[in-house]
This record gives C-alpha cells, sequence and structure tokens, in this order.
C-alpha cells in the first residue's frame, strides 16, 4: 500500500505530502507505515513529508 499512495504522490507533481491519518473519514481503514512511506517518497522525488499533527498548522515556503 505504501508504494502505491507513494507513486501517487509523485505523480501528482506535489511539493508537500502530509497524511491525515487524524482525518474522521479514516478511521476503521488500515493504517499507512508512516516511516515507511516517507523512506519511499525520500528515494523517488524531493517531495517534503510532513506529519499531520492535529492543532499544529505548517507555514507554506
Amino acid at each position: 500500500m505504501e508504494e502505491e499512495i507513494a507513486g501517487l504522490a509523485v505523480a501528482s507533481g506535489c511539493r508537500i505530502v502530509i497524511p491525515q491519518h487524524h482525518d474522521p473519514l479514516f478511521q476503521g481503514s488500515k493504517k499507512t507505515d508512516l516511516s515507511e512511506l516517507k523512506k519511499i517518497i525520500a528515494e523517488k522525488s524531493n517531495i517534503n513529508f510532513k506529519e499531520l499533527v492535529p492543532g499544529k498548522w505548517y507555514v507554506f515556503e
């Protein structure tokens, strides 16, 4: 699953990816291994990987 998600992120052309595990839509679904996802994205692109922390805002650079 992590390979597929990383492939979608790279194909989208995004500069930043923030997985949203805390989104209620994902409750009950299989959790993605974030460390594996981060590793794959780092190997295949220059995408900036951030983790979603409820209440924390990231500044767009």
